[in-house]
């Protein structure tokens, strides 16, 4: 048993090993511990997934727009800081503005 606990991982350490594993690889005996956790844990396979598509989504998007620049007149940027605003007060009640 004590072994299995050494081979083991908890979430937390297996969404670090996830993400490490997409940008710059991980070792053998981090890779068998994520495996194992995977198995076992729901969440942290869904998360994979989704780091995975994100991932390739960027990606693309990146391969897409290399050459092109984007610039964002002032009128959306503000528009955008009052929806995130009003979200924000939605959720949490407090208005405030040192929020954005």
């Amino acid at each position: 048993m004590n072994t299995l606990k050494k081979i083991t991982c908890c979430c937390r350490k297996a969404i670090f090993l996830v993400e490490r594993k997409h940008t710059e690889g991980i070792a053998v005996m981090d890779e068998i511990r994520l495996l194992i956790h995977l198995k076992d844990c729901p969440v942290c396979r869904i998360f994979q997934e989704q780091s995975l598509l994100i991932d390739c989504m960027m990606k693309r998007n990146q391969k897409f727009l290399k050459d092109k620049r984007i610039n964002l007149s002032d009128d959306f940027k503000n528009n955008l800081k009052g929806l995130i605003q009003d979200k924000l007060v939605q959720k949490t009640g407090v208005m405030g503005d040192t929020v954005l």
